[in-house]
């Protein structure tokens, strides 16, 4: 009874309205490959590569503040009248006086080289192997300037992580063309292992071991095990845009089908790496020399997978597996969220109109969802 939503525009208080934005990117690889003695060959690529962007909302861009404060304002020559009829100019420009200002800069360097050749010569075939190496230097550095003169909110974020790597891979042919019996017209064992060290991650070695085996022409058996890993992305530790954003989501609980509420979205520094454990196995038959068919078995155990719900508009039809990430309003924990992240000491930008009543409250951050 004491709250009613209208849809308004500030188009005809305003005018045209302009954003300014540049974004410049370059990136640049040289490679390099040198036939080494005895079948052996070294390849070197090196990559750099640089990003720079900005967003710039000129002194007009919303105060969420003011328009709050315009809206519950019972004066006439304050308040805002979303009614129809003309607005002042010593309402509207209060609301529309802040600047939002969003910087951003990446950089990567890549330098890897391998070399890889035949090592031995066995009944089955020759054996293989490939070493080889990585060094990487990423770079990333977040800015936001929002909100009205001499109170605004400014962050500032710089990140950058160092790597290097070592791996290597031996193909071992134990059943070939010169020693093939019955049953086994070809078997081949590839071992391989990686080692990195990350600057903000430490180190991690993973193996990996796959086996292809050709019982008869036309038919190979094949499987494999290993292990992986995968640091967090900078941009998914700080970006890309640390806000409040108002949205507007597919609710069956709500009468009319639909819910606004906030959602908190950016990144997450708290997220730790993602790891995987990866089995497969499968037959490949190839009954002529035009048609193969394939039947694969994969398993893959997957643990800390990083995913973020911000712009999933349908969320609250799933709060069987993602309820935790929503909190329903009005309640205690609501209110917490919503002071803690619009209204107090740290609050954040909010993107779109304030809610005098928001429905739901939505974590978007980038988070560890899965298992």
């Amino acid at each position: 009874p004491a709250v009613e939503t209208v849809n308004y525009s500030f188009a005809n208080d305003l005018g045209p309205s302009r954003d300014y934005g540049e974004s410049t990117n370059f990136q640049g690889t040289l490679g390099l490959k040198v036939d080494l003695t005895h079948d052996w060959l070294l390849t070197v690529d090196g990559t750099a590569g640089r990003d720079r962007d900005f967003v710039y909302d000129p002194p007009n861009a919303l105060v969420n503040g003011n328009l709050a404060g315009a809206l519950a304002s019972g004066n006439p020559a304050t308040a805002l009248n979303v009614y129809g009829g003309a607005n002042p100019a010593s309402v509207i420009n209060p609301i529309f006086s802040g600047i939002f200002y969003g910087p951003g800069f990446a950089r990567e360097q890549v330098l890897e080289a391998q070399a890889d050749g035949g090592v031995l010569a066995l009944p089955g075939g020759e054996a293989r192997l490939a070493v080889g190496g990585q060094w990487r230097h990423d770079e990333l550095e977040y800015g936001l300037v929002s909100g009205p003169t001499g109170k605004q909110l400014i962050i500032d974020e710089h990140l950058s992580r160092h790597s290097d790597s070592a791996f290597a891979e031996l193909l071992v042919p134990i059943f070939g063309s010169g020693n093939a019996v019955p049953g086994i017209r070809r078997l081949d064992l590839d071992i391989a292992g990686r080692f990195e060290h990350y600057s903000d991650f430490g180190g991690t070695s993973h193996p990996k071991i796959g086996i292809n085996w050709t019982p008869t022409e036309g038919v190979m058996v094949h499987a494999s095990y290993g292990t992986s890993f995968r640091a967090p992305l900078l941009s998914e530790l700080v970006g890309p845009l640390r806000g409040v954003f108002v949205q507007t989501y597919s609710d069956p609980l709500a009468p009319s089908g639909t819910s606004v509420g906030y959602t908190l979205g950016g990144g997450n520094r708290t997220l730790q790496p993602e790891t995987a454990t990866t089995f497969s196995a499968g037959v490949d038959v190839s009954p002529t020399d035009q048609s193969k068919i394939s039947l694969t078995y994969y398993n893959i155990n997957y643990k800390n997978q990083i995913a973020s719900y911000l712009s999933d508009l349908t969320i609250l039809q799933q709060t069987n597996q993602l309820g935790g990430l929503v909190t329903r309003c009005p309640s205690a924990a609501c209110t917490a969220l919503v002071n803690q992240y619009t209204t107090g000491p740290g609050a954040l930008p909010i993107l779109g109109p304030p809610l005098a009543n928001p429905s739901v409250f939505v974590n978007g951050l980038e988070e560890h969802l899965g298992a």
